[in-house]
Formats: C-alpha cells, structure tokens, sequence
C-alpha cells in the first residue's frame, strides 16, 4: 500500500472555510444563465479509476449515453484508496469510445491553496500530458479536485476552459457560473444514490443542468464510489423521465458557453 492510499488529503472542513467556499461559490467569475428547454444530467467521474472504465464506461454505453472523466495525470496507474486508476491506454479507449476527458491538474492539487503559478504549472502540466495521451483531442472540461477553489483560480481558468466544475450541491439553473458549476456527489452510501434520483425527478419538472460526480464503481465501491446497479437505475430513471444525458463539454457548447 502506498502513501497515496494509506493517506488520502483532506481538506480543511473547519468553520472558516466553509464559510469562505460559501463566498468563493457566490462570486461569479464567469457569469452565465442556463435555462435549458429540454432538462439536461451529465455524468462525471473523477481521477479516473480503472474501474470507473471497466464497469462504468461499459453500462453507460449499453444504455446509450457518454460520460466525462476527469484525468488527475500524476494519478494514471496508481493504486489508491479508490483502486487501480486507469492507465493511458484506458484513457484513450475511453475517448474512442466517445466518452469526453477532462482536466483535473497533472497531481490532483487543492487549487484554492496553490499560489497561481503552481496552479498555473499543474494545469499545463496536465493538458501537456493529456494532448500526448489524446493525440490533440481538445479539453474543454475542468473540475476542481475536493471542489476547492477560489475566486482567483475561477478568474484564472475561466479564460482557459469553458466550464469548470466544483462539488457544492445543486442543480444549475437560471444565473450561474460556468467557472463554479454545482454538482451532486454519488457516494459509496446507498442514500446518496437515492439524493440522486430525488434530484433527477426534480430537474425533470424544472428543467436546468444536474452534474452528477463519482469515483470508482464498484459493487463495493469505497466511500467515494457508485454501485453499477445504482448508475444504471439513475440512468434508466433520466431516460425514462425525458432528461437529456450529455458530457459536460457537450453541455456547455449546448448552452452557449465560450471562453
């Protein structure tokens, strides 16, 4: 077991911080409104663990529907907590395979800590690799590792992507920020599963853009993961209910979103 495994980095849950990502959310950088006719989920996958391409990937495809993975460089063909990431042949399958990759900085950095030219260093750092493994594929996708940020980085990455997500509870409707989207975490607890479907009910009645966001998939997922029966039944229950299920760089060229 490595360090990366034994010890994964938690980031400051104090009072004081959470009430500064509460400010940092509210302070647009990129402001836009989303107001989508037809309601809109995207299904999104961090780190990108192995499993996540050989259990997720295959189930989404069987239904008909692509997802973003958010490749953390540093990370591909690490054991971690999660379990084996995937390695750069993965990566690339899951872009043949039409599934969108996005940037998630080369060592999956707290970039609301990282001075701006460490930041500015990951993130190149990761679109270098990135263009290597995808042959030149454009990345448009960023979400932030742990969701932290700040109002600096938004500013900063906003000129680069179109849409960069974070981790903050919600659905995206009327007047957001593209640098700052909400999302909704599917976690190894079976309750989360069910936030989920309880959220894609209620976009389906008032249409806006669900992000959903995970890690691993497993049938014992870790604390960050997704069952396979759990994704296939929120997206069986999208389908059903009329909701439209796009990449999030999809999603935002839909919408209108530009650098």
């Amino acid at each position: 077991m490595n360090k990366a495994e034994a010890m994964p980095y938690t980031p400051d849950r104090g009072v004081l911080s959470k009430v500064t990502r509460r400010l940092t959310q509210w302070r647009h950088a990129a402001p836009v409104t989303i107001a989508p006719e037809r309601p809109i989920l995207t299904l999104s996958f961090d780190d990108c663990p192995k499993s996540a391409v050989n259990v997720g990937a295959p189930i989404m495809e069987e239904l008909g529907v692509r997802g973003s993975y958010y490749v953390a460089t540093g990370l591909l063909d690490q054991d971690t907590h999660m379990g084996r990431m995937a390695n750069r042949d993965d990566v690339r399958a899951l872009l043949e395979s039409g599934h969108e990759i996005g940037a998630h900085t080369h060592s999956h950095l707290d970039c609301r800590k990282a001075e701006d030219e460490v930041l500015l260093d990951e993130v190149s750092k990761n679109l270098l690799e990135l263009d290597t493994i995808t042959q030149g594929h454009p990345i448009e996708s960023f979400a932030f590792p742990y969701g932290e940020t700040s109002f600096r980085a938004k500013l900063k990455l906003s000129r680069r992507f179109t849409n960069l997500r974070g981790v903050l509870s919600g659905i995206n409707s009327g007047n957001c920020d593209r640098a700052q989207l909400r999302a909704i975490e599917l976690e190894g607890d079976p309750a989360s599963a069910e936030q989920a479907l309880f959220a894609i009910r209620n976009l389906a009645e008032h249409p806006g853009w669900l992000i959903l966001f995970s890690h691993d998939v497993s049938d014992t997922p870790s604390s960050y993961g997704v069952t396979p029966s759990a994704l296939r039944s929120i997206i069986e229950t999208a389908k059903d209910l009329g909701v439209e299920i796009l990449t999030a760089g999809q999603t935002a060229k839909k919408l209108g979103f530009v650098v």
